[in-house]
């Protein structure tokens, strides 16, 4: 699902959706639950793998298409998720068999004080479908002990703050979405992020007690990744990295590949997918003019900028899944996304290099 909804509405606002999703449900199990870790982590590497899957999944992805563009390069829709599909089905996969052997969910910690029955499960499923939730229900099969009944008028209370967060998610997902043409009158996207804070906050639906509860570590790590874009784009590093690249152009098309990939992994892992995108894109679009084969190399090379993850301010699926929380710890930790994001980084390098490489030579026609 999470796939599917980052190809439509973009991996920054699919994954965060589909935790808001799930996260009920996993409330039900163990706080120690392994399958609950691996559901979280799922979530996290189809957004990651799905950033290439179409023209809308990824700012980088936008990102590739407009330099595209602008050089006189153009790519269809049609044609993007022709030669893209192929390898992130095949990435998709390949991690879910290893989320699922990994994290089975036949690996159910089961606490004594907290025994977790399959009819507590089918039951919140299905109070999830009816909706609205009769609330008394769950507690009731799920828990062994008493549970605190609410009265009438605040369980009407809960269900319009319910109802709130759900518009205000909306519309600030639609503004997410429409940034490219409303910049211009309500600023950049991080002017627009500012819009759910606003409301949450003014509307009393989160006040001040709620904000030392946010992790802060993750925020500043993905301010610190932001500031490190920006030193490099303002230093003389690009140019120096711009001269050396310039040199590679006489090299075999699948060497030159494999070493634009490498430099645009290296350069992800550290700064983000989108920030590598704009600051690496536009100079190996010139190295790849000498060899006819823009589009294919510019391709290649950014579904690796969107399959490079292995740290957590690599991309916002993986800050979006280190910020779950619960009991306040989290069900992932930074060496989960090391060890997950780090083999689905060496993964995608192997399948960029062999089904995307052949896949945009035969039938993806990406010859210029």
């Amino acid at each position: 699902m999470n796939y599917v909804l980052s190809c439509v509405i973009s991996n920054v606002a699919a994954p965060v959706l589909c935790i808001s999703f799930v996260l009920p449900l996993l409330r039900i199990l163990p706080a120690n639950s392994v399958f609950a870790r691996g559901v979280i982590m799922a979530i996290c590497l189809s957004g990651n793998i799905a950033g290439m899957a179409s023209p809308l999944a990824s700012p980088q992805a936008a990102v590739a298409v407009g330099l595209l563009d602008d050089a006189g390069y153009e790519i269809s829709f049609g044609a993007f998720m022709l030669n893209t599909l192929p390898s992130s089905v095949v990435l998709l996969i390949v991690s879910y068999i290893a989320v699922l052997v990994t994290m089975p969910p036949l690996s159910l910690s089961l606490s004594p004080s907290t025994p977790l029955m399959p009819d507590c499960i089918v039951s919140y499923i299905a109070v999830l479908v009816t909706m609205p939730p009769d609330i008394d229900t769950v507690p009731s099969i799920c828990s062994p002990t008493k549970v605190k009944r609410e009265t009438p008028q605040q369980l009407d209370v809960a269900r319009r703050q319910m109802r709130a967060v759900k518009v205000i998610t909306l519309v600030s997902v639609a503004l997410w979405l429409a940034s490219p043409i409303i910049s211009d009158y309500v600023g950049p996207t991080s002017m627009i992020s500012l819009i759910p804070v606003v409301l949450l906050f003014g509307t009393g639906l989160l006040d001040k007690s709620d904000i030392p509860k946010l992790r802060w570590s993750v925020t500043l790590l993905l301010f610190g990744g932001s500031v490190l874009g920006l030193a490099v784009k303002r230093s003389s590093l690009l140019d120096i990295v711009s001269e050396s690249l310039s040199t590679l152009e006489s090299l075999d098309l699948w060497v030159l590949v494999l070493v634009l990939s490498g430099v645009m992994t290296c350069v992800a892992a550290f700064i983000s997918h989108t920030v590598s995108a704009i600051l690496l894109l536009p100079i190996m679009i010139v190295v790849a003019e000498n060899t006819g084969k823009v589009r294919l190399i510019v391709m290649l090379v950014t579904f690796m900028a969107s399959n490079t993850s292995p740290l957590p301010v690599s991309s916002f699926p993986n800050i979006s899944a280190l910020q779950v929380e619960r009991d306040g710890k989290g069900y992932l930790t930074p060496k989960d996304i090391l060890f997950y994001g780090g083999g689905l980084t060496i993964v995608a390098l192997i399948v960029d290099l062999s089904v995307g490489y052949f896949v945009g030579l035969g039938f993806g026609g990406l010859d210029d």
